[in-house]
C-alpha cells in the first residue's frame, strides 16, 4: 500500500520541486508605520522600495491604501497609484501571479481618469513587473506604450508649461495632482533641494519616460529585438534635463545596463567606468544599503576579470559588510567570482572566516527564518518573554493572512465591496495588535531582532560542532557551484563544475527512477562525485554529515547518494545490497542554514513530560461526505470531485499497529495512541500536544492542488466533529502549540512544497520550494526536528523503518544515528534494497539532538507489522 494520492500529483501538474523564491526580510515595525502620517507613508514607502526594502515598502503602501479605504481624503487616482506600488512589491518578492492580478484594477482606474503622468507611471511599473517574471516581450510592450504616451505629451509642451502638458494628455475625467515625492530620492545631503513639489510636471514626466527607455533596454538585453544602447542614451538625455540629484537610483540603473552593453561590445575593461559610476551613484542615495552592496558585487566581478585581485577583494568585503547585517541574501552567481577567488587561496583563519561569512549570504529558503524564530522562542522559554515572542509572531502571521485575503478580494473579477470593507477593518485591528505585541517584546526581549538569519563568526559556529561532525553546505549557480565543509579543526572550500541546469537534469533522472525496478545508480553516484567528492577528506574524517542542500538537491535525501564506485554491483541488477550508499556509511541530517543550525543546537531540550503521542489509521470519509466537506471548507461545488477522490483513499490499517508498537517501544501509555475514528482533524487541534516530546503521524500526505480546493499541503485524518473536513492542513498545524524534540511524518511527500498563498498559514510565501510546506509549519508550531519524506512511501517497509528508528532512539541514539541504522536494515535485504523502500525520509533540523524516549522495552525487538493490502 502506498501512502500517497497520485491523482493530486497529476492535478498539481508535477511532483517535482519548484524554483525557490527570494528570502523576505523582516517587516517594518507596525508601531513605526502607525506613527507616520498618511502624507508621509507613500514617500517613505517609495524610498523603501528603491532601497530594496520591499516588504517595508509593501507594508507602508498597504497602510496608505487601508487608510484611504477607511475614509481618509484621497483621490481615486492617487489611491490607484499606491495600489500599483503594492502590486510591484508583490512582484519584487516573487509573488508574480498575485501581482499580475493586483495590477489590473488600479491600471483600469488610471486609464479612465489619470493624467498622462499617472498613465506612464502605470505602464512603466507594469513593465518592471513583467521583467521580474522573465517576460521580456511583455515588458517591452508596456515600455513602448509608456514611451509613446510620454514623448507625445512632452512634444505637446516644449516650453515646459505644466498646464499644457496636462491639458494635451489628459484623458476624460478630472486631473489629479501628482505627489512629486514619489519621484524624488536624493540622498540626505540633497533633501532640501528636492523637497515635495520641487519637480515640475514636465520633469516628473521626463523621469518616467527615461525609466520607460531603461525598461525597454532591459527587455532588449533579455532577448527582445532592438538597440539597447539607443534606449539607454535616450534615458540619459532625459535625465540630464532634470536636476542632477533627481532619480539617482534610475541613473544608477541606466549606468548598470550601459556597463553590460560596453562589456558585450568591447570587453570587461570597457565597462569599468560605468560600473564605477554605478557604485558612486548608489553610495549617494543608498550608502550601506542593499543597492550599494549589489553595486559593489558587480564592481568586484569586474575587478576579478581584470586580474585586479586586491581591489576585487576590497569591493566584495564592502558588499559583505552590508549584507551581513541581515535581510535578504543574494544569489550564488553574484558571489561566485569571489568564492572562486578565495578557493584558490590556501586555508587560513582570515580566508576561512571570509568564506564562511560569504556563504551565509547565500541564504536558504525562508524555512530557515522560521527555524531562527523558533529558536528565539525556545531560548526564551515558557515565561513572559517566550509568550510575548509567540504572541508577536502569531500577530504577524494573522496580519499576513488578512493581507492575503484582502488581496484575493480586491483581485476578484466581481468585487464584494462589503467583504473588502470587513477585511480592511480586520487588518487595521490586526496591525494594532502587532504594534502592541512589538512593544511587549521590546520590553521583554530587546535583542529579539537579532534572531533574524544574522551572520555568525566561524569560531562561534565551530563551538557547537561536535567531534566527528562535518557541516557541509552546497551552492549552485548558472555556471558552476561550490561546496564548503567545516569540522572543529578543518575547513575546505572547493569549486564544483556542475551547474544548475546539469544538476536539475541529474536529479530528475534520479527521481524518475524511484518508481522503476532499475534504479539509476550512476546518476546518484555522479551527484556524490560532483558535490561531496571535492571535500572527501573532511567527510572521511567524520561519522556525521550536517547537510545544507541547494536548489534541486533539496528534493533528494542525501543518503541516497553513492559514496564509492559501486564496483560490486552489476549494472542492471535488481539487488542493490552491494551499493555503497552514503546513508549506510554516515549519519546524515539536513539543516537550512548555518544560523538556524547554530540556534537550534543551542536551544533548550523539550520540557514535555510525555514521551510519545502517535496518530494513525484514519478512516476514509468516502464519496458521500464530499459535499459536506466542501461546505465546511467554504469551497466551490467544483471541488466536490477532489474531496470525493480523497475520501476514497485506501485505509492504511497497518498504521494502527505501527503507532501501537511505537508507543510500546517508547514505553508510552495506551492513551498516547490516537487511531481510527478518534484521529480527526478536530481532535488533533483540540489536543494539548505541548506535553509530548515525540509526535508521530502515520497517514496519507497530500500536496497542494489548487487555490480554491486544496491550497496547502495536508495530512489526511478521519472525519468527525463540528467543522471537520478530514484534513490537517499546514495552516492548522501552525496554530498548534508544540514542545517536541521530534515530529515524524510517516506519510508521503511530506517534505514537498508549500502553499502559493499566505491565506492559510500566514507565513510568507516561499515560492513552492521543497521543505516549505508541512515541515515549515511544524517548525513554526514548535518542533526541533522533523522527519519528512521526498516521495511516495510503501506501507510495510515504512512500518519496519519506523520501528527500527524508534528502537534505536529508545536505546539513546540521536535521530540521525538511529535513521542510519534503520535504513541499513532494509537496504541489507535484497527484497527491500531498492532506495524506494528505505531512502525517502530525511531528518531536518538538528538530527544530532537527542530525544529522551526512555529505555527500550522488549517491544523494540519485535518483528515488523504486516499491513493489509
Amino acid at each position: 500500500m502506498i501512502r500517497a494520492l497520485p491523482l493530486l500529483c497529476l492535478l498539481a501538474a508535477s511532483c517535482a520541486p519548484v524554483a525557490e523564491g527570494p528570502l523576505i526580510p523582516a517587516p517594518a515595525g507596525s508601531a513605526q508605520i502607525s506613527s507616520e502620517n498618511t502624507a508621509g507613508l507613500a514617500g517613505t514607502a517609495y524610498r523603501d522600495n528603491i532601497l530594496m526594502r520591499f516588504e517595508d515598502a509593501e507594508n507602508r503602501y498597504r497602510e496608505s491604501v487601508l487608510r484611504s479605504g477607511a475614509g481618509e481624503e484621497t483621490s481615486d487616482v492617487l489611491l490607484a497609484e499606491n495600489e500599483l506600488y503594492l502590486a510591484l512589491n508583490k512582484s519584487n518578492v516573487g509573488e508574480r501571479e498575485l501581482a499580475e492580478a493586483l495590477f489590473g484594477p488600479p491600471r483600469a482606474v488610471i486609464e479612465a481618469r489619470g493624467t498622462v503622468v499617472a498613465k506612464v507611471k502605470a505602464d512603466v511599473l507594469y513593465a518592471q513587473h513583467r521583467l521580474n517574471g522573465g517576460d521580456a516581450a511583455g515588458a517591452a510592450n508596456a515600455a513602448d506604450l509608456a514611451i509613446e504616451r510620454g514623448e507625445a505629451a512632452l512634444a505637446a509642451a516644449p516650453d515646459s508649461d505644466d498646464a499644457a502638458v496636462a491639458t494635451a494628455s489628459a484623458a476624460r475625467g478630472r486631473i489629479t495632482p501628482e505627489v512629486s515625492a514619489l519621484l524624488n530620492d536624493a540622498g540626505d545631503g540633497d533633501a532640501d533641494e528636492l523637497a515635495i513639489g520641487r519637480l515640475s510636471t514636465r520633469q516628473r514626466l521626463q523621469v518616467l519616460v527615461a525609466q520607460s527607455h531603461y525598461a525597454k533596454a532591459a527587455a532588449i538585453q533579455a532577448g527582445v529585438s532592438g538597440d539597447a544602447q539607443t534606449e539607454l542614451a535616450a534615458a540619459e538625455e532625459l535625465l540630464d534635463e532634470t536636476p542632477s540629484t533627481t532619480a539617482l537610483w534610475l541613473r544608477a540603473e541606466v549606468a548598470r545596463l550601459s556597463a553590460v552593453e560596453r562589456e558585450r561590445a568591447e570587453g570587461v575593461s570597457a565597462a569599468d567606468a560605468e560600473v564605477a559610476k554605478v557604485v558612486d551613484l548608489t553610495r549617494r542615495y543608498a550608502a550601506n544599503e542593499r543597492p550599494e552592496a549589489l553595486a559593489q558585487l558587480e564592481r568586484g566581478r569586474v575587478f576579478v576579470e581584470q586580474g585586479r585581485t586586491s581591489e576585487a577583494i576590497a569591493a566584495y568585503n564592502r558588499a559583505l559588510d552590508i549584507l551581513a547585517r541581515g535581510g535578504r541574501g543574494v544569489g550564488f552567481d553574484e558571489l561566485a567570482p569571489y568564492l572562486n577567488l578565495l578557493a584558490e587561496e590556501p586555508s587560513s583563519d582570515e580566508r576561512d572566516s571570509a568564506v564562511f561569512l560569504a556563504m551565509q549570504q547565500l541564504r536558504s529558503p525562508v524555512t530557515s527564518d522560521t527555524l531562527a524564530r523558533l529558536a528565539a522562542r525556545l531560548a526564551a522559554g515558557d515565561g513572559e518573554t517566550g509568550q510575548a515572542i509567540r504572541a508577536l509572531q502569531d500577530s504577524e502571521r494573522e496580519t499576513n493572512q488578512l493581507e492575503a485575503q484582502l488581496d484575493l478580494l480586491t483581485t476578484a473579477q466581481v468585487r464584494d465591496v462589503h467583504a473588502i470593507d470587513i477585511a480592511r477593518s480586520k487588518l487595521i485591528a490586526a496591525r494594532e495588535s502587532v504594534a502592541a505585541a512589538e512593544v511587549a517584546v521590546a520590553a521583554n526581549a530587546p535583542n529579539y531582532e537579532q534572531i533574524q538569519d544574522r551572520s555568525l563568526g566561524l569560531d562561534q559556529f565551530r563551538e557547537v560542532l561536535r567531534p566527528g561532525e562535518v557541516f557541509l553546505q552546497v551552492r549552485i549557480g548558472r555556471t558552476g557551484g561550490v561546496v564548503m565543509a567545516i569540522t572543529r579543526d578543518s575547513f575546505a572550500l572547493k569549486p564544483v563544475d556542475a551547474n544548475l541546469a546539469q544538476t536539475e537534469a541529474t536529479v530528475q533522472k534520479v527521481r524518475s527512477s524511484i518508481y522503476r525496478r532499475t534504479f539509476n545508480v550512476p546518476a546518484v553516484r555522479q551527484l556524490y562525485v560532483d558535490f561531496f567528492e571535492p571535500v572527501a577528506a573532511q567527510i572521511a574524517a567524520s561519522d556525521t554529515i550536517i547537510y545544507v542542500p541547494d536548489g534541486p538537491l533539496l528534493s533528494l535525501p542525501a543518503g541516497i547518494l553513492v559514496a564509492k564506485d559501486p564496483t560490486a554491483w552489476a549494472p542492471g541488477s535488481l539487488d542493490y545490497t552491494s551499493v555503497p550508499w552514503l546513508a549506510l556509511e554516515k549519519a546524515v541530517s539536513v539543516t537550512l542554514s548555518a544560523s538556524s543550525f547554530y540556534q537550534l543546537r543551542n536551544a533548550p531540550a523539550s520540557a514535555a513530560t510525555e514521551v510519545f503521542r502517535g496518530f494513525g489509521d484514519s478512516i476514509p470519509t468516502g464519496a458521500a461526505a464530499a459535499p459536506e466537506i466542501a461546505r465546511n471548507r467554504s469551497a466551490p461545488d467544483g471541488c466536490v470531485g477532489l474531496f470525493s477522490a480523497i475520501g476514497q483513499l485506501a485505509r492504511l490499517e497497518g498504521t494502527a499497529e505501527e503507532v501501537r508498537r511505537l508507543a510500546r517501544i517508547t514505553n508510552a501509555g495506551a492513551d498516547s495512541v490516537v487511531i481510527g475514528r478518534a484521529f480527526t482533524d478536530v481532535a488533533v487541534k483540540a489536543d494539548d500536544l505541548s506535553d509530548a516530546r515525540i509526535l508521530h503521524f502515520a497517514t496519507h500526505g497530500l500536496l497542494p492542488v489548487s487555490s480554491e480546493c486544496l491550497p496547502e499541503p495536508s495530512l489526511v485524518t478521519s472525519f468527525g466533529g463540528e467543522g471537520s473536513d478530514g484534513l490537517l492542513e499546514a495552516g492548522e498545524i501552525v496554530e498548534l502549540k508544540l514542545d517536541a524534540d521530534l515530529v515524524v511524518l510517516s506519510a508521503c511527500e511530506t517534505g514537498g512544497r508549500g502553499a502559493t498563498s499566505s491565506v492559510g498559514t500566514g507565513l510568507s510565501v516561499a515560492g513552492g520550494e521543497a521543505l516549505s510546506g508541512l515541515v515549515r509549519s511544524f517548525f513554526y508550531a514548535g518542533a526541533r526536528n522533523v522527519v519528512a519524506s521526498h516521495w511516495e512511501v510503501p506501507d510495510a517497509e515504512t512500518v519496519a523503518l519506523m520501528e527500527s528508528l524508534y528502537g534505536e532512539v529508545a536505546k539513546g541514539k540521536t535521530p540521525n544515528e538511529a535513521m542510519r541504522t534503520a535504513r541499513a536494515r532494509l537496504a541489507a535485504n535484497p527484497s527491500s534494497s531498492h532506495p524506494f523502500f528505505w531512502a525517502a525520509f530525511s531528518i531536518i533540523g538538528d538530527g544530532g539532538r537527542g530525544s529522551d524516549a526512555g529505555p527500550a522495552s522488549s517491544a523494540s525487538t519485535a518483528q515488523p507489522a504486516s499491513n493489509a493490502g
